[in-house]
C-alpha cells in the first residue's frame, strides 16, 4: 500500500552512530511505502554524506541542544530562544510544504517540539 506523507525528521547530532543508523534505516524504509522525508540536523558531519548517499533531502539548522549535564538558568534561556528564532524561520520557509508529520529523533533538544 502506498501512501504520500510528509515527514520532517530532527535529530540532535551530526555523527552516524546508533540513533543516526537507525534514523536512516528508518527513512530509507519509509522512502519506499512513498513517505517523502525531511531531515533537520545541527551540523556539518557524517551522517550528511550517508544522507547524500541515500538522496536523502536534509538541511542543515544550527540548533541547541536544550537538555545539558549541568544548566544554568541563564545559558537554558539562551538556548531556547535561539532554538525558537531558529525554529520560526524555519516553519515560515517550510510552510509550503506542507509537512504531516515532525518526527524528534532525540529528547536531547525541543526544536521539533517548537517547530510543530
Amino acid at each position: 500500500m502506498y501512501f504520500s506523507v510528509k515527514i520532517i525528521f530532527v535529530s540532535h547530532y551530526a555523527k552516524f552512530y546508533g540513533a543516526n543508523r537507525a534514523l536512516l534505516q528508518m527513512i530509507q524504509g519509509l522512502k519506499e511505502s512513498g513517505v517523502t522525508p525531511l531531515v533537520i540536523i545541527p551540523a556539518e558531519g557524517p551522517v550528511v554524506e550517508k544522507l547524500r548517499e541515500s538522496g536523502i533531502p536534509f538541511r542543515i539548522v544550527p540548533f541547541r541542544l536544550t537538555m545539558c549535564k549541568h544548566p544554568r538558568l541563564i545559558d537554558s534561556v539562551k538556548r531556547h530562544l535561539q532554538n525558537r528564532r531558529l525554529a520560526r524561520r524555519l516553519a515560515n520557509e517550510l510552510a509550503g510544504e506542507k509537512a504531516d508529520v515532525i518526527h524528534s529523533n532525540s529528547i536531547a533538544t525541543n526544536f521539533g517540539h517548537l517547530l510543530a
